[in-house]
């Protein structure tokens, strides 16, 4: 409800079949990420190919031919060949270091597989978000906080509300710095 009052699209991971049941039956939600852990778990993705329209696939700790199954499993179940796959270029460390992103990744993610490819950023800063912007990333996946001290892997790496306004304008200024074609 209080996405739907500020404009904001909703958006959940699931790691289960009740989990899918709640957001697609319940949300109304027709797109979901699915972690990195789950992307060999071909049951769950066969189930969400089947009720999902867009589904956002984190690519942590996976090899190409791990990426390349989960894609084909998702195509071969998905609900009239609608499914729209969006590959995140993931780095499964927190916080992930400068010299362990990798970047140039997602230019082979998208050569390679010929989907929208965004990036999932666990850095401390704001730059490899920026320069994922600049490879052509539409979708950033920063983590959000209230409070860095509260329990948990993620909230040591993510942004407070005001860290986070800031990310937005450094993000919407590359795009503006980025221009177009002519």
């Amino acid at each position: 409800k209080e996405c739907d009052k500020l404009k904001i699209d909703y958006m959940a991971s699931c790691f289960d079949k009740n989990s899918v049941d709640f957001l697609f039956n319940k949300l109304k939600l027709n797109y979901v990420k699915v972690g990195s852990g789950e992307i060999t778990n071909f049951d769950l993705l066969k189930y969400i190919a089947k009720k999902i329209n867009t589904i956002i696939l984190s690519t942590g700790m996976s090899d190409f031919l791990e990426i390349s199954k989960a894609i084909n499993e998702i195509k071969r179940n998905s609900n009239n060949n609608k499914s729209r796959i969006i590959i995140m270029h993931c780095v499964s460390l927190y916080p992930t270091k400068e010299n362990q992103l990798n970047l140039n990744t997602i230019k082979i993610l998208q050569k390679k597989y010929d989907l929208e490819v965004g990036f999932s950023d666990h850095t401390l800063g704001y730059e490899a978000s920026k320069i994922a912007f600049a490879l052509g990333c539409r979708i950033i996946e920063k983590h959000l906080t209230l409070n860095k001290n509260s329990c948990g892997p993620d909230h040591k790496i993510a942004l407070n509300p005001k860290q986070f306004l800031s990310f937005v304008e450094r993000i919407k200024k590359t795009e503006i710095m980025m221009g177009n074609d002519k």
